[in-house]
């Protein structure tokens, strides 16, 4: 909760917005929303002079929409400042965001920092929060920020994090992988997307383009707060790689872990995306699959191909299996299996399906998978945990868990 000098009042919390109540027998509506942005939840509020409101709090996503970033989520920032190089699924990032007076965004970005206190100088200028950073396996860092709200930057070449194209989690850049760097002018206000040039997806696109340790990456989609390109296919596989991105003169870079693997699904209306191959229709509670039929399951980031890998190329004949297979498992409690204490007392049941192609999908970017299942005529009816394992017997970073609805 904060007050500016006019009386007015600020408040956020679980609702994921602030809200500004005017001074009492004001001649102003009763009550007028300043909309925050929903990736950061109710953390630290103060009101800086001129109306500004200032929110430090949790960012859930990687692909927070930052502007005028001033730090990189800790995933893509070297130790021991960041985690760049550890495992990117295991970061939790905060967030800073300094709001106008009419509620438009000055300057949102990440901060390392879990704020425990904040307080704003006499003259409004000066936000300071102390807090804490836990970075694993580095030790605790305590201290104080002080931002000047005088020098908040604008209209830089500003990336803030990067994350997997199908489902925008935070990931590792694996050959092929389509992924996505969020931040602010990074393109176009209107996005541009790709055509091909001499049959290839090209590596540069409405004046942005991308590089991964250096070589050239095909560009899918530019715009101020979002690209989106593929990683080049002979990018390194451990330690990290540097992601820069080129505008005009300008160039910034993030560093990023390498790896074999980096496994997604594409994700475009928040759930995975599961086709039913008998009609195309996308596998639901409406539409679930047949016994005995099959399903197409649409990924990146499943390591190289068997052979032909160029970059851009649109996947065609012959077709390039993916060089690691996967294992895909129904798993489910049989029928009639006991309950105690909200726990199953009954061994877990699994069932195999038959993955009869795993590769590139055909007419698609390379760097899109298409994966086939065979659904066994013994499955269990219903909606079911469906499991892909790129690598058995390791600690699932490369484990992916959906749900399929199957029927008779």
């Amino acid at each position: 909760i904060g007050a500016d000098a006019a009386g007015s009042l600020y408040v956020t919390g679980d609702t994921y917005k602030i809200r500004k109540f005017p001074p009492p027998n004001s001649a102003t509506p009763v009550q007028s929303v300043v909309y925050g942005i929903d990736a950061i939840g109710g953390g630290l509020l103060r009101v800086a002079s001129g109306g500004r409101a200032v929110l430090y709090g949790s960012a859930s996503a990687a692909a927070f929409p930052t502007r005028n970033a001033v730090s990189p989520c800790l995933a893509n920032l070297l130790p021991p400042d960041g985690t760049a190089g550890l495992n990117p699924r295991l970061v939790s990032d905060n967030a800073l965001v300094v709001y106008d007076a009419g509620g438009t965004t000055a300057l949102s970005t990440f901060l390392a920092p879990q704020a425990y206190a904040s307080a704003v100088s006499n003259d409004g200028r000066y936000v300071y929060i102390a807090g804490i950073v836990l970075l694993f396996p580095q030790p605790a860092w305590y201290g104080l920020l002080r931002v000047d709200l005088n020098k908040i930057p604008s209209g830089q070449l500003a990336p803030a994090c990067l994350a997997s194209g199908a489902d925008y989690t935070r990931i590792a850049a694996s050959p092929g992988e389509i992924m996505m760097m969020a931040g602010s002018g990074l393109g176009p206000q209107t996005g541009a997307s790709f055509t091909l040039r001499n049959g290839l997806v090209p590596a540069d696109l409405a004046g942005t383009s991308i590089t991964v340790d250096g070589k050239p990456a095909p560009m899918l989609y530019a715009q101020d707060s979002q690209v989106n390109f593929i990683v080049p296919w002979s990018t390194r596989t451990s330690g990290t790689v540097p992601v820069c991105v080129h505008r005009g003169s300008l160039t910034s870079c993030l560093d990023t872990t390498a790896g074999t693997l980096a496994p997604a699904v594409f994700s475009p209306s928040g759930t995975p995306l599961i086709v039913n191959v008998d009609d195309g229709s996308i596998n639901s509670f409406a539409t679930p699959v047949k016994r005995g039929h099959y399903v197409s399951v649409y990924l990146t980031g499943t390591g190289t191909l068997d052979n032909n890998l160029v970059d851009g190329a649109i996947s065609g004949l012959p077709l390039q299996r993916t060089s690691i297979q996967p294992a895909a498992f129904l798993h489910y409690y049989p029928p009639g299996c006991l309950i105690g204490r909200g726990v199953p007392i009954c061994p877990e049941t699994h069932i195999n399906l038959d993955v009869t192609y795993s590769g590139a999908a055909p007419t698609q970017v390379s760097g899109v998978t298409q994966i086939n299942l065979r659904i066994p005529n013994d499955a269990p009816l219903g909606l079911q945990a469906l499991t892909l394992d790129f690598a058995p017997g390791t600690v699932s970073l490369y484990t992916l868990e959906l749900k399929l609805n199957i029927s008779e």
